[in-house]
């Protein structure tokens, strides 16, 4: 990742709003990504529910603001144990483990996450 990062430093303005797509680093990676690039947004994806193959994840994101993310699925790649497939749907899932983590509603963590990925694609 450092190579990636430092690339991207080289050819982008610090301002250039970046997605980490499915994020799995730590919390020393997500504070580097989070100062050479403040406008950053980070994909928490089904990792977030597969505590047997990612154990230190969860403590990561827990570290992480709840402004800085956004939710993907990376479907159909990433499918959970017990789940029969990946899709869209597992979000709420995402969003439930979250509201959990963050101690705070799962409305709050859809209409945060939302307003996120429209500021990241300057959508409107």
């Amino acid at each position: 990742m450092n190579m990636c990062r430092d690339s991207l430093t080289n050819f982008l303005e610090e301002s250039h709003p970046i997605h980490w797509h499915c994020f799995n680093g730590d919390t020393e990676e997500y504070r580097q990504c989070k100062t050479m690039f403040p406008n950053g947004k980070f994909g928490i994806s089904p990792f977030l529910l597969m505590d047997n193959k990612y154990p230190g994840y969860r403590a990561t994101v827990c570290e992480m603001k709840l402004e800085d993310l956004v939710l993907e699925t990376d479907s159909p790649y990433l499918k959970p144990q017990g789940h029969h497939e990946a899709s869209p749907e597992l979000l709420k899932e995402i969003i439930w483990k979250l509201a959990s983590m963050f101690d705070v509603r799962s409305e709050e963590i859809a209409r945060v996450t939302t307003r996120n990925a429209r500021q990241l694609y300057n959508i409107d």
